[in-house]
């Protein structure tokens, strides 16, 4: 990826099995749009669920307002990590996955042949 270029993330899965998603760039996560926290928090809320959600693009600045996600250099203050810490001592892209916790993902299916 070059300087500047812009991504987004699709998501897919191959059977709907829930996962919690964390994406977080530097130490800034985009969904929340606050500094990264160890494991998942619902308040507020600082990750996707797959797969319901279909992409991410940017950063969550509140208010409806998203920000993409740009390639930038690290050391010069250009990313949302030294914008929002003053420091870049992380960098990079994080995904973090989360497994569901134990419950039936069964997915009932209705049968449209005549019963005899």
């Amino acid at each position: 990826m070059y300087q500047r270029e812009a991504l987004w993330l699709a998501f897919h899965a191959a059977s709907w099995r829930p996962n919690a998603v964390q994406i977080t760039a530097g130490q800034i996560n985009a969904v929340s749009g606050e500094t990264h926290r160890e494991g998942l928090s619902g308040e507020p809320q600082d990750y996707v669920v797959c797969p319901d959600q279909p992409w991410l693009d940017g950063f969550n600045c509140g208010e409806g307002i998203t920000r993409q996600f740009l390639s930038m250099p690290l050391g010069l203050g250009y990313t949302v990590e030294g914008q929002f810490t003053g420091e870049e001592s992380k960098g990079g892209l994080q995904v973090t996955c989360f497994d569901p916790k134990e419950a039936d993902f069964t997915i009932v299916h209705e049968s449209n042949s005549p019963t005899s």
